[in-house]
């Protein structure tokens, strides 16, 4: 998995088939150094997308957003993000 990561990482992007979310979330809480939330009903669920690293954190939250369904908040102390909602279909 370390691998994939850094391959991915100095590729510009990570490209995920079918991951499930909350691998894509590990991804990204590693590389923006940032924690994330994910709710449990969706953490399993399946993610298809390209996530480019020169975009902002936002930017990659929202296309897992729209494709659960899903709302992105900053957490309360306003230091993260929390997914929520959503489902698998």
């Amino acid at each position: 998995d370390d691998a994939r990561f850094y391959s991915q990482k100095q590729q510009g992007r990570f490209i995920y088939d079918g991951e499930e979310v909350i691998k894509v979330v590990n991804d990204l809480q590693r590389y923006y150094n940032i924690e994330i939330k994910v709710d449990g009903r969706i953490q399993h669920c399946a993610f298809y997308g390209d996530v480019n690293i020169v975009d902002d954190l936002e930017k990659a939250l929202d296309l897992i957003a729209v494709s659960l369904n899903a709302k992105i908040n900053k957490d309360k102390n306003g230091n993260g993000y929390i997914i929520a909602g959503g489902n698998c279909h």
